[in-house]
């Protein structure tokens, strides 16, 4: 058996056409400059691949890929330039507080939290039906 690296088109044959679909579009909007499209296309791929059993590994793929993408994003790093100013002043702030008080949908604000959570841009600790949001860095007590 040949030791080769398998071609990007070997690595996703397993997945059905739509995933693959979306992800493709996801990395050609993404190589244009499209976020929008990109950040679109990821967020179906992402919920695709809820949808497949054994689907670990390319989970782990693909959510490297989309923190790689939102360190990139504009909206990421606006809506986080926005953020950190109000989560350092009020450590512990609700996410639904947060909602209100900046000029971006609840969906744009959601998806900058969550990767900011994964990118240590920020931490995220679950309090009821919603977030409590602190600055990194802040020690998060589990009890």
């Amino acid at each position: 058996m040949l030791d080769t690296d398998p071609t990007e088109e070997d690595r996703l044959a397993w997945l059905d056409h739509a995933t693959r679909l979306h992800l493709t579009t996801a990395r050609e909007a993404w190589k244009a400059g499209d976020f929008a499209t990109a950040r679109f296309s990821y967020l179906k791929t992402a919920q695709a691949l809820t949808q497949i059993k054994e689907a670990d590994r390319a989970k782990a793929m693909l959510k490297q890929e989309q923190m790689d993408f939102a360190k990139a994003d504009p909206l990421y790093q606006q809506v986080i330039a926005a953020l950190q100013p109000i989560v350092s002043a009020e450590p512990g702030i609700l996410q639904t507080a947060i909602y209100g008080r900046l000029p971006f949908s609840r969906e744009d604000i959601g998806y900058a939290l969550y990767f900011a959570h994964e990118l240590g841009d920020l931490h995220r600790r679950k309090k009821g039906r919603t977030y409590e949001v602190l600055p990194a860095g802040i020690i998060i007590d589990q009890h």
